[in-house]
Parts: structure tokens; C-alpha cells; sequence
């Protein structure tokens, strides 16, 4: 009986994980670039129930009667890197990558490089291309990317006409199994401007998802309290029995 409580608890949690990591994505739904995430599920090992049985003339035994499972829980959340849906904007700041195995890199002001695929980017007082969190945006010589107008040209190399020094985008390439950072460097030509990817998520398919585990989170929860009132019971009336 504490093993059904104890699921139908566990369940309960899971269900909540699922419930906050959808609201995430649908929150991020209009956010250039942005991969959704998955909650990863993973079942306890399962316990074996014993059947015991007394005899008048020899000790205890157990017999394995079968397994129960004992509930599901959250193994992790992975980023799902597939390729989002990329749209013209026309807009001269704004750039896509045409593969999803690649990403810009950008540095922030304690010089601390990260990647992006969120390519609505913009010019600083300064001359620089940052992006939409004033991070600056690096080039394909390593340094961040200085412009001498707002209004830049990517030719059919991938290199900016009008930035100082005519560089292209530093793409990283990483593994999208997991997000790590396999190498610097990447084909320019995958750079289109005037375009941003949109965040790679399926409203329906989100939309449905998020009913499934609203409704298992009410199941779970409908259990939970009939085991608690079982369980009270058992405490209050059964105990009493002399």
C-alpha cells in the first residue's frame, strides 16, 4: 500500500516536470531560433514481491510471486536540435543557418564565448554585431565583427562586404545529440541573410501533449488521494481492532 502511495507521488512529480518543460517551449514558441526540450522518462528498477509461507515444522520461506513496477521517474532533459522553419524577413541584420548542426558564437562582456542560433542581430553604438542579448557576434577571424553601416551585405562566399576586415560568420559545429562543441569552423554559404529559423516546435503536437499529461497528472492525482484516504482508514479503524 506505501509502494501505491509512493508511485502515484513519483508520478505526480514526473507529471509536473513534463507539465513546466512544455509551458517552456509554448512560451518560446516566438523566439527565433530556440530548440525545444524533451522530458527524458526512465522506470525504477523493478522490486520483487515475496510470498511468504509458514510451516508448523520448518523455518520461513519466500517465493517470488512476480514484479511490480515501481513508477516513473524524470531521467533528464535533452534539447531536441533539429532544423526549425526558416522565414524571409528581408531585413539586412537578420541571419539564418541552413543546417542544424551548426551555430554563430558570440561573447558577452566578461568574455565569455557561447553559442546561438537566434540570428536577429543588430549594430552597437560601438560599430559592433550583437545579438538580441548585446553579446557580440564573432567572425570567422576570431575577433567579434565591427561593421562601417547598418545596412551589411553577405555575398555569395558567406563573407560581409561592409565589415572591417570582410569576414564571415564563426560557425561552431556541434553534436546534436547532446549540444557538445565538435569543432570551429564551418562552410560561410550555409549563412543566409535576411532570413531568421523560427523556434523548431509543433503547436498542435505541444498542444496535444500538454492535455495527455494534464490528464495524467489529474489520474495520478485522484490516486494518490484515494490511497491516502485507504491508508487513514487502515490508521483509524482497522488499528483499533483488538
Amino acid at each position: 500500500m506505501i509502494r501505491g502511495l509512493y508511485n502515484a507521488a513519483t508520478s505526480l512529480i514526473t507529471r509536473q516536470v513534463q507539465q513546466e518543460n512544455l509551458s517552456n517551449n509554448i512560451s518560446n514558441l516566438n523566439t527565433p531560433g530556440y530548440k525545444k526540450t524533451n522530458v527524458l522518462l526512465k522506470t525504477f528498477d523493478d522490486v520483487l514481491i515475496n510470498r511468504r509461507e509458514s510451516y508448523a515444522d520448518r523455518i520461513n520461506t519466500s517465493k517470488v510471486i512476480g514484479s511490480m513496477n515501481s513508477g516513473v521517474g524524470v531521467d533528464g532533459i535533452k534539447t531536441d536540435y533539429s532544423q526549425g522553419i526558416i522565414t524571409n524577413t528581408d531585413r539586412k541584420l537578420d541571419f539564418a543557418i541552413n543546417d542544424n548542426k551548426y551555430m554563430f558564437s558570440v561573447v558577452n562582456n566578461s568574455g565569455e564565448t557561447t553559442l546561438t542560433r537566434d540570428g536577429r542581430f543588430q549594430v552597437s553604438g560601438e560599430g559592433f554585431l550583437v545579438d538580441s542579448q548585446g553579446r557580440k557576434v564573432i567572425g570567422s577571424n576570431g575577433s567579434p565583427i565591427m561593421l562601417t553601416n547598418n545596412h551589411p551585405t553577405l555575398d555569395e562566399n558567406g563573407i560581409i562586404d561592409n565589415s572591417v576586415g570582410r569576414v564571415g560568420f564563426m560557425l561552431t559545429e556541434i553534436n546534436t545529440d547532446n549540444g557538445a562543441t565538435i569543432r570551429q569552423g564551418g562552410d560561410l554559404k550555409l549563412v543566409k541573410q535576411g532570413y531568421i529559423e523560427n523556434a523548431n516546435i509543433d503547436v498542435a503536437e505541444v498542444m496535444t501533449d500538454l492535455i495527455t499529461v494534464s490528464r495524467n497528472y489529474e489520474s495520478s492525482q485522484r490516486v494518490f488521494q484515494q490511497m491516502d484516504e485507504i491508508l487513514g482508514k487502515v490508521v483509524n479503524e482497522v488499528g483499533v481492532v483488538r
